[in-house]
């Protein structure tokens, strides 16, 4: 019988007709597991507990049992029927029976029943082995059906045997997509899943992306090779990835200034000492982190891109978004063995509070699945740490209409909040995805700064009390993140190899040659650290915090 029914009529049974009428009494039970089905409840049906009677010489007689509909999708359900004689209930102790115990009634159609019945239906054009048969007419396919029971539903996306019309629809819970394994959890009640979070994917490496554990991707990385992604456009598609660390003890600010011209390479930028600083040999921490920076910025415009009219932009605009934008990674070493690490962007739609349109009123990405990406990548490079704190991670540093753009450089930002929000504690390393500019390479050297023989622009960068444990700041970066010569008489005078040394941000000029009033304009595109104010709010009422900690969590 089915839920629609809203009545049963059901038949009971004796063994031999008799001249004399007779009294049953009828009571429903509800089994506490079964094999064939489920078992009802009350919310199934209206217990029953009724006397019923045998005519002379009759041996059925029929009993109702009133049906409840929850319209709810569930599973063929049953019940049991006991039937005893009231001579029985009087005198128990009587043994001679004449009438059936018990009897198990299915909650399914009171007309059909469902069957597998290969070649004889078809339905769309496709062949189906259900069809639903009359029970007095069983060699005879009345309808044809797309399942009798759940297990029959093998889609992803119908997985779930609707018994109300024998269809196949979505799961509502994982339990509706257990015969699907590996694909065993249901997402959002529309399909089932190989995972719902990244906790689910067993396979190293692997986050949950829509339901199904997959790599992390990129699209200006090939991490397997170690190169810029052949999908990169210009002259340095095919390029390997090297890594440098800032030179120690150097006199010259002009030098720190001039890193697109060839004689300053090597010595503003020497490649890490003791490694060939390539990607699969440059294995030591402060490369793995600066890795860490270069993969976190291409997984946030690869995965968590915006798009324009649902289409993410076009490799070209994405090559331009990826090198004027920055990642910085800052580490702090406590009792110098636990790893504290602060990451800061200087980015256009910043590291956490990313719309996913253009839209007026743009969704965003789960600032959770961003979180756990991240948190991915240190995992998967093994950075050991303690804590991971994302510094103004939902402030746009660029500065947006009227603004400055990229102003708040990410190196800079860590170096500020260090400071003033350490707690006494001093950076150990900073790992960039590109070259720091002239003026973050300032600040990064004290010794720079203390030497009254270069030009007094150099004081503009002095910064008193400087959170770092040298005094020139462990700085790595790689090199060939930006081709920021733009202009025509720049790209007449500096070569492609001089070109892939850039330390723009925002294609900001590097600012060689400035005089020291210049530094001090309102509008000049790059802020010391010292003059760095409170994050401003964002999108109307949100207000953007100074720091947000990824890990430990902290709810």
């Amino acid at each position: 019988m089915s839920e629609n029914d809203a009545f049963a009529n059901i038949v009971i049974s004796r063994d031999t007709p008799t001249c004399k009428k007779a009294l049953g009494f009828v009571t429903i039970d509800f089994p506490s597991s079964g094999d064939q089905c489920s078992p009802a409840s009350e919310d199934d049906i209206v217990p029953l507990s009724n006397l019923v009677v045998f005519n002379e010489g009759e041996t059925e007689t029929e009993v109702i049992v009133r049906v409840k509909n929850d319209d709810e999708i569930e599973e063929t359900e049953c019940f049991d029927i006991h039937i005893k004689k009231v001579t029985e209930i009087l005198k128990p102790k009587r043994r001679k029976r004449d009438l059936r115990r018990r009897a198990t009634v299915f909650i399914m159609d009171g007309i059909n029943e469902c069957v597998v019945a290969a070649d004889q239906c078809e339905i769309g054009g496709s062949k189906s082995q259900y069809c639903l048969q009359k029970r007095d007419k069983r060699d005879q396919c009345t309808e044809c059906v797309e399942c009798c029971e759940t297990q029959h539903c093998m889609s992803r996306v119908k997985s779930l045997c609707n018994k109300k019309d024998y269809t196949c629809q979505a799961c509502t819970d994982d339990t509706h997509c257990q015969h699907l394994a590996p694909f065993n959890k249901c997402w959002k009640k529309e399909f089932c899943a190989e995972c719902l979070e990244n906790e689910d994917c067993s396979t190293a490496g692997e986050v949950c992306s829509h339901g199904t554990c997959q790599p992390i991707a990129f699209t200006f990385l090939n991490t397997a090779l170690g190169r810029w992604s052949d999908k990169r456009r210009g002259h340095f598609a095919s390029k390997e990835i090297t890594f440098h660390n800032l030179a120690k003890a150097h006199t010259s600010h002009d030098a720190r200034c001039k890193l697109g011209e060839t004689k300053y390479i090597d010595d503003v930028l020497p490649v890490q000492s003791g490694k060939s600083g390539r990607w699969a040999t440059a294995t030591n921490e402060a490369s793995r982190l600066t890795k860490c920076a270069l993969q976190i910025l291409d997984l946030l415009l690869t995965k968590y891109p915006k798009r324009i009219q649902n289409i993410v932009a076009p490799i070209d605009k994405q090559n331009a978004a990826f090198t004027k934008q920055c990642i910085a990674i800052g580490l702090v070493k406590i009792d110098n063995t636990e790893n504290e690490l602060y990451i800061a962007g200087n980015m256009e739609f910043t590291m956490l509070d990313r719309p996913s349109s253009n839209a007026q009123n743009p969704p965003k990405y789960e600032e959770s699945e961003i979180v756990r990406d991240i948190l991915l990548i240190l995992d998967q490079e093994q950075i050991e740490y303690v804590k991971v704190v994302a510094i103004r991670p939902k402030q746009k540093t660029s500065g947006g209409k009227g603004g400055v753009a990229g102003a708040l450089h990410a190196e800079m930002q860590i170096v500020d909040y260090i400071k003033n929000k350490g707690g006494g504690k001093k950076i150990h390393s900073i790992h960039v995805t590109k070259p720091p500019c002239c003026a973050c390479n300032t600040v990064l050297d004290t010794d720079l700064q203390d030497n009254d023989s270069n030009p007094p622009v150099q004081k503009i960068f002095q910064m008193y009390d400087p959170p770092f444990e040298a005094d020139v700041l462990n700085t790595y970066s790689a090199v060939g993140t930006a081709l920021c010569k733009n202009t025509r008489e720049e790209k007449q005078v500096y070569s492609d190899e001089e070109k892939d040394i850039c330390a723009s941000q925002f294609n900001q000029p590097n600012f060689p040659g400035k005089q020291a009033s210049q530094f001090n304009q309102p509008n000049f595109p790059w802020k010391h650290p010292e003059t760095f104010e409170n994050p401003v709010i964002v999108r109307g009422q949100t207000e953007s915090p100074i720091e947000i900690q990824l890990y430990p969590p902290t709810n």
